[in-house]
């Protein structure tokens, strides 16, 4: 798919010069994706039906697909690393995940899910506690001036990171700020009551709403990876300890890390120039698509699972598809603009989406 590098057996930045080489570590591009069996299903707003079904799970396998795809485009000499539990990457649309994976160099670490909830802690979401089984490996196997950008899968590359990859050798870990009102319940929180939750964990009380930071975005050098796995789990047992006497506790990851990070004092809104969270409703939600978005890094389109990366996937998967025909910069970020609602949804696409949906619920 796309020109590749003519030598995969040399050592990535392997073309650049010598002094600039002794002096950057190597940044890994990541994503995860944990398929549930039938005895963890959890609900999801996004997407209806069973969390365990073929169905269900494909629409993740799509995006982790254009994800990777994204991300060769704008860096094919880049380290990717896809983290699951699974043994056995499934066939979707006619389309083996795994060669089409292993034909963009995509590395498979089959990873457990070791931090889980107690059956009664959250309906929503139980699964995205894995992020932290994929902290705690990367901080036990990057090298200490490697880093790691680990993204949601329903994120896509439409530039280079290096400017991501020159911030996180800068500051040591990229966090990704959502503002919203300190007393807006956000999956089952205000940024009061994390505030609140916050004090009670910690030796000092946190007297002011606590940022939210989002759980799309895990990016840091492997030391402070290393960091972060160590504080991980110790909040985790507090959280479970708090669970077990009735006591309020974070509901998911993107709460648990603002706190981590509030704790080990890292820099809040570092990743905010590079990624944002872009909600791209068509069909009356809420949209928050800006003309400014081209200018970013990453754009993470969480209502474009069903919608508008479904259907980039199949240009992503054909070999000689327009996708792969456009030289990255101005022109492909129009293209994956076009699918996506960014900066705005056609008149076309809201009849897609439109259709989309009328055909999933009927399926439910």
């Amino acid at each position: 798919m796309g020109e590749r590098p003519h030598d995969t057996s040399l050592p990535h930045g392997a073309g650049m010069p010598d002094q600039r080489r002794a002096r950057r570590g190597e940044m890994a591009v990541c994503t995860w994706i944990y398929a549930d069996s039938p005895d963890e299903e959890i609900q999801h707003y996004q997407i209806p039906g069973a969390s365990s079904s073929d169905r269900f799970q494909s629409i993740y396998w799509r995006c982790v697909a254009v994800f990777f795809a994204t991300s060769y485009r704008q860096q094919p000499a880049a380290r990717h690393v896809l983290f699951t539990n699974t043994a056995s990457l499934p066939t979707v649309d006619g389309v083996s995940i795994a060669a089409f994976l292993d034909s963009l160099d995509v590395e498979i670490v089959q990873l457990p899910l070791t931090f889980r909830t107690p059956p009664d802690y959250y309906h929503r979401w139980r699964n995205q506690f894995y992020v932290f089984d994929v902290a705690h490996y990367l901080g036990n196997h990057l090298a200490a001036s490697d880093s790691a950008v680990v993204f949601d899968s329903d994120c896509v590359w439409v530039a280079n990171g290096e400017p991501m990859h020159d911030a996180i050798e800068r500051d040591g870990v990229l966090t990704y700020a959502v503002i919203y009102d300190p007393d807006w319940n956000n999956n089952g929180l205000s940024r009061a009551e994390m505030s609140e939750i916050a004090s009670a964990l910690g030796e000092h009380p946190v007297s002011y709403p606590l940022m939210y930071c989002g759980g799309e975005i895990q990016a840091a050098t492997g030391v402070e990876f290393a960091r972060i796995a160590r504080e991980t789990s110790k909040v985790w047992q507090q959280l479970l300890q708090r669970h077990q006497n009735s006591e309020s506790v974070f509901f998911e990851e993107g709460q648990t890390l603002s706190y981590v990070y509030h704790r080990l004092g890292y820099p809040i809104g570092n990743a905010n120039p590079f990624m944002r969270r872009i909600m791209t409703g068509s069909l009356g939600v809420e949209n928050n698509a800006l003309y400014h978005d081209r200018g970013l890094v990453v754009w993470h389109v969480p209502l474009e699972k069903r919608h508008g990366l479904h259907r980039l996937f199949a240009d992503v998967v054909r070999e000689g598809s327009v996708f792969w025909r456009l030289d990255p910069g101005p022109e492909l970020r129009r293209y994956l603009g076009t699918y996506l609602g960014v900066p705005e949804s056609s008149v076309g696409k809201r009849l897609r989406d439109l259709t989309r949906r009328l055909v999933d619920k009927a399926r439910t």
